[in-house]
């Protein structure tokens, strides 16, 4: 396991570049946010129609993290990773030492069975409003019907028996009369 004090420094190469001066706004940022390392473009979009412009928008969103093609060790045993364009900066490639380079890589890999889409607000799901906004009615408002059982804290934090497990899913009842 790799912890903050085994990463190191990363080295960048630069390309000097006068093209691009620092205080020049990037055109067609307009539609484009950046925050805590994420960034979002919300320009592109495309009808249902349009099949050819929906699958390069697929191909675009499944494509993987790293491209294989620019990855490529130097003499001294580092990863390089050459980048499609320079940083403003004028880097060109950063070189990484390979176990950092790996820390990196695994670093990106969701933890398993975490949902990666977040919702926050009435859309939470813990939120009391959520099953009055959302179209599946799901939430955590109580829901009170004319045959409405009502448990007590402890009765609703019980893990569930074999037979309720079997109702909920298969809807049979091993506790019915034959």
């Amino acid at each position: 396991m790799l912890n903050r004090r085994h990463r190191a420094k990363v080295d960048m190469r630069h390309q000097q570049s006068a093209h691009c001066p620092l205080d020049w706004p990037d055109p067609g940022l307009e539609r484009v946010a950046k925050a805590n390392g994420f960034s979002l473009h919300a320009g592109v979009s495309c009808e249902g129609h349009q099949k050819d412009k929906r699958e390069r928008l697929c191909r675009y969103i499944a494509r993987p993290a790293v491209a294989v093609p620019r990855l490529s060790l130097s003499s001294t045993g580092k990863v390089l990773y050459t980048l499609k364009t320079p940083y403003r900066d004028g880097t060109t490639q950063v070189a990484f030492d390979p176990v950092d380079f790996m820390a990196r890589l695994a670093a990106l890999v969701p933890k398993p069975r975490v949902n990666l889409t977040r919702y926050h607000g009435v859309l939470a799901p813990n939120h009391r409003w959520r099953g009055e906004v959302t179209p599946a009615k799901r939430g955590k408002a109580p829901k009170m019907g004319a045959n409405a059982e009502v448990k007590t804290p402890a009765e609703c934090h019980a893990a569930m028996t074999w037979a309720q497990r079997l109702k909920r899913v298969f809807n049979i009842d091993p506790n019915a009369a034959r």
